[in-house]
């Protein structure tokens, strides 16, 4: 088993935000499959692509250095962008032994700005931030308790010294 160091988030416009271990809530990618096919017409490539995604990051990720790339320069937060915008394409998975794991998301519906079933909302007390990619379920369902919460839980991760 290895260990995450940070995730990433790649919206459609080419931003993207890399979130630390400690910031990250409950946390799933669900059907992972991996795939390989012709997508242009000199590439052949081997992906990953995941059914749903849920994900829950703490308030005190929402710094502008969460950004690493981005066009706002300061305008807005990480969790405003993400909250204006449901266009996740991918996840970086960053691990504690250098290696990483860059799988796309599901998308949906006929925009290619905004994936249909991709929700995202913040628990208004705690500053906490809950977003769900599925057909299934959305932030409200699946992360319910959560979003009512009046006061932030620490996550506590035992890192070995």
């Amino acid at each position: 088993m290895r260990e995450i160091k940070s995730i990433g988030l790649s919206l459609e416009n080419c931003e993207a935000m890399e979130f630390k271990r400690e910031d990250i809530g409950r946390f799933n990618i669900i059907d992972i499959k991996r795939s390989i096919s012709r997508s242009a017409s000199n590439s052949v490539s081997d992906y990953l692509t995941s059914e749903e995604v849920y994900l829950q990051l703490s308030s005190k990720a929402n710094k502008y250095s969460t950004f690493t790339c981005t066009w706002h320069d300061g305008e807005v937060t990480p969790f405003e962008r993400l909250l204006q915008h449901k266009d996740i394409v991918a996840i970086d998975i960053n691990y504690e032994d250098g290696t990483n794991e860059y799988i796309y998301v599901k998308w949906k519906g006929e925009s290619d700005y905004t994936n249909e079933i991709e929700t995202v909302k913040m628990n208004d007390h705690t500053g906490d931030l809950y977003i769900v990619i599925s057909e299934n379920e959305n932030v409200e369902s699946y992360f319910r308790e959560s979003l009512e919460e009046e006061e932030a839980i620490t996550w506590y991760l035992y890192l070995e010294e």
